[in-house]
């Protein structure tokens, strides 16, 4: 979905994903904020293989993937 700040896009995924679980379906949602977050954690304790893992034993293929960009925050530079 896209469109401007405001619109309920995050809100009209959250619903569409729930509704989609009540009725049977596998659904992974992620704020993309928190798995950056997560994800620089895991690296700077040096345990992102295992986060990685862990996130390979999701549903192998979830009916829907939903990834919100609610609360964007700017990428610090640095290496990869």
């Amino acid at each position: 979905m896209v469109g401007p700040t405001g619109t309920g896009r995050s809100c009209l995924a959250c619903a569409l994903g729930n509704k989609s679980c009540r009725e049977g379906f596998s659904v992974i949602y992620n704020r993309m904020p928190r798995l950056f977050a997560d994800l620089a954690q895991a690296r700077g304790e040096g345990r992102l293989a295992r986060l990685i893992a862990a996130g390979a034993r999701q549903p192998a293929h979830p009916s829907a993937v939903i990834c919100s960009t609610s609360s964007m925050i700017a990428m610090t530079g640095g290496p990869c």
